[in-house]
This record gives C-alpha cells, sequence and structure tokens, in this order.
C-alpha cells in the first residue's frame, strides 16, 4: 500500500504532533510512507483548507485545524 500523505502548515507544535501521529500509524500498519509538508499559505488556499495543522491523504484533505488521533489516521490509511 503505497499512499501520499501531506500535511499542511507552518512547522508548528501541532505539525509536528501530527507528524508523529501519522508515524505511529504507518508503524503499526507495517507501512513506509512518505510524508510531504506545504508551508505554502497561497497552495493551502488554492486546496480549500482555512485551518491548520491539515492532513491530506492522496488528494482528499481527511482532517483540517486539528490533530487526528492514530487511530483516525489508521482508518484513513486503510480506506
Amino acid at each position: 500500500m503505497n499512499k501520499q500523505i501531506t500535511i499542511f502548515g507552518v512547522g508548528c507544535s501541532l505539525c509536528q504532533l501530527l507528524r508523529s501521529n501519522i508515524r505511529r500509524a504507518s508503524q503499526d500498519l507495517g507501512l513506509e510512507i512518505e510524508i510531504h509538508e506545504v508551508t505554502d499559505i497561497q497552495e493551502m488556499i488554492n486546496r480549500g483548507i482555512s485551518a491548520i495543522p491539515a492532513l491530506a491523504v492522496g488528494n482528499e484533505v481527511v482532517a483540517s485545524g486539528r490533530v487526528p488521533e492514530v487511530s483516525d489516521i489508521i482508518r484513513f490509511l486503510q480506506s
């Protein structure tokens, strides 16, 4: 399973927590994933993101303005 994961944010502590939760979820699933980070505000606006941190799996923004729990991220990765 190869999923494109993107974090939208500005490197804040919530973005770091989100990155950590993604890594934990991928380890629980036995996946090696590459996390892309977008810090460009205009790109976030173009994607319809109005609150950070935000998480996209593939082309779908699955969370915005909050840090999903590891169990939520596992569900996002499995769908």
